[in-house]
């Protein structure tokens, strides 16, 4: 118990540091109401999802600490004590709910050999009840000096129209080269094109590409200090709206965000060769001119 209180004090203190000081920007602003994937977000409000279910749709319940699981964990008094096995039990439209804790154990290989620790391979919503700060999804760094390879953790593997909601997503890594190119994207989240992380912190993960995160859309989450051994430092071929992308690293191009967009985004102290803060792609959907990035003057100059 002193031990498991321990980190989670220890995590927090890097997490609260992550999310601190939105001061002396880059402020990026994109129009794409019309973009189906603005469309889709009409029913996220406050960073998470206002999810109506199915007529039947059931809620699992998730406590690291319960000491009689039953499946399917539709109680507290019988929840899961991983979030993997409440997944495992819930269908299409179903709602997991998620209390504290720092969940650090256990993993599936979905590509290839590399572990992630929770698979969310179904549409099905997954939220924490007290959101980031005290609810944590912890990959791990492959034995030996070098984080990225054989044995590395990604935090989460999020399937088509799965959404994560108000969790920190912290210490995952993928490999740098080798394996699935799969294996490679996306140290604390790789997800679907459609699936949506909301009011998430990714801290301390690392990737080939998308050392924070790969494709998906996220709202209202803070990407800080990760690292790709590419492209991506924060993200890499995601949608971001309404989010704070700080001090992460790229070995090539976007420090910040490479590819994909940008949506009310708050972008400053990323470093990368090239285009230390964001590189991104002329956005098709949008009419021309309609992407634009204003500096504060109060910001640092770029890495």
């Amino acid at each position: 118990m002193g031990l498991r209180k321990h980190a989670m004090n220890s995590d927090k203190s890097e997490i609260e540091g992550a999310v601190a000081g939105k001061s002396g920007a880059t402020t990026v602003a994109a129009s794409g109401d019309n973009h189906p994937k603005s469309r889709f977000f009409l029913s996220v409000l406050c960073g998470c999802l206002l999810f109506t279910p199915k007529a039947r749709a059931a809620t699992h319940y998730v406590d690291l600490l319960n000491p009689a699981p039953a499946a399917p964990f539709t109680n507290w008094a019988t929840a899961a004590t991983t979030i993997q096995d409440a997944v495992d039990a819930a269908v299409q439209g179903d709602e997991i709910v998620v209390t504290n804790g720092l969940y650090a154990t256990g993993g599936r290989a979905v590509d290839g050999t590399m572990t992630n620790r929770v698979v969310v391979d179904r549409a099905v919503v997954v939220r924490s009840v007290n959101g980031p700060l005290v609810t944590i999804i912890e990959g791990a760094p492959a034995p030996g000096t070098n984080a990225l390879g054989d044995g590395a953790i990604r935090c989460a593997l999020l399937g088509e129209q799965a959404v994560l909601c108000g969790f920190t997503l912290a210490n995952g890594h993928t490999r740098c080269a080798g394996g699935f190119s799969r294996e490679q994207w996306g140290g604390g989240a790789r997800c679907g094109e459609t699936a949506i992380l909301t009011n998430c912190i990714l801290v301390g993960n690392s990737a080939g590409s998308g050392g924070g995160v790969c494709f998906g859309t996220l709202k209202h989450c803070t990407l800080s200090g990760n690292r790709a051994c590419w492209d991506g430092g924060g993200a890499w071929q995601a949608t971001l709206l309404d989010c704070i992308v700080t001090n992460n690293t790229a070995g090539v191009s976007g420090g910040g965000v490479a590819c994909g967009s940008l949506t009310n985004c708050t972008v400053h102290s990323n470093l990368a060769p090239d285009a230390p803060d964001y590189n991104l792609p002329a956005d098709t959907n949008s009419p021309p001119g309609a992407l634009s990035a204003t500096r504060d003057t109060t910001a640092p100059a770029p890495g």
